[in-house]
This record gives structure tokens, C-alpha cells and sequence, in this order.
């Protein structure tokens, strides 16, 4: 991207950043505001939700994640 792509097209920019982030593990605390940035640039994520309190298995689940993107990069 570049300043032009920006200026001309700020929502294109900000899709294509949340597209490379979201193809990365993340963590949610705010669904609504996960929800409405899904919604709004039209992004399509893979969501496994992880018990809070259980911090071993979420350990688990970003390893596992991690890895299976690292296997199939961008």
C-alpha cells in the first residue's frame, strides 16, 4: 500500500491490514468490536473459542494454530 492507497481508499487499506491480521492467531477480549471489524470489511476468520480460566489448553490452541499457519503461509 502506499500514502495514495490511503488516502484514495482508507477502508480498502484498513481490510487488507486486518486481512493480514487476522490470518494470525489472535486473542479476543471484545467480540462486538471483533464482530463489527469482521462484518464491516467483509473478512472471513476462523474462530475457536478457549475457556479463559484455562490457561494450558489456550497454550495448546495457539501452538497449534500458530503452527498449522506456519505450515500454509500467506
Amino acid at each position: 500500500m502506499t500514502a495514495q492507497d490511503q488516502v484514495e481508499s482508507p477502508n480498502a487499506c484498513k481490510a487488507k491490514i486486518l486481512e493480514f491480521g487476522f490470518n494470525s492467531p489472535i486473542v479476543v477480549n471484545d467480540t462486538q468490536k471483533f464482530n463489527d471489524a469482521v462484518h464491516r470489511f467483509k473478512t472471513t476468520v476462523f474462530v475457536v473459542y478457549v475457556d479463559p480460566k484455562d490457561d494450558e489448553k489456550r497454550k495448546e490452541v495457539l501452538e497449534a494454530m500458530c503452527e498449522a499457519r506456519r505450515s500454509l503461509p500467506i
